[in-house]
């Protein structure tokens, strides 16, 4: 990809989640989970890049960044030292993506470049 340019830029003010990191994990099986978040990034005859956000039944915040594209390797995360609060049903109608981590979101930005 000659050149890569971040839609989460026009979040300026992401929500605050200052402790959240996450760790690398297996490829998980997303059944029984509900779906919190997805995008996908679409270039021109490149192809698209996609990253979606479950949360499991035990309140565990998990994320896959995937392609299609068999020249992509996928990547999947869990995301600690975030309050899952806010996703519960009825406190996510009207929330943007403003809420997803800015750890994930640089992660998902690093994979994208390195992927494609």
């Amino acid at each position: 990809m000659e050149e890569h340019w971040s839609t989460w830029d026009y979040c300026e003010d992401p929500f605050p989640a200052p402790g959240a990191k996450f760790e690398y994990i297996d490829h998980f099986d997303a059944r029984g989970m509900r779906g919190v978040y997805g995008r996908g990034d679409h270039w021109p005859g490149k192809g698209a890049m996609h990253i979606d956000v479950w949360l499991t039944n035990n309140g565990r915040l998990v994320a896959r960044f995937w392609s299609r594209s068999s020249e992509v390797d996928g990547m999947s995360l869990e995301v600690f030292g975030f309050s899952a609060e806010i996703l519960q049903p009825g406190k996510l109608k009207g929330l943007d993506e403003r809420w997803v981590p800015q750890c994930v979101r640089d992660e998902y930005d690093s994979w994208v470049i390195s992927e494609g």
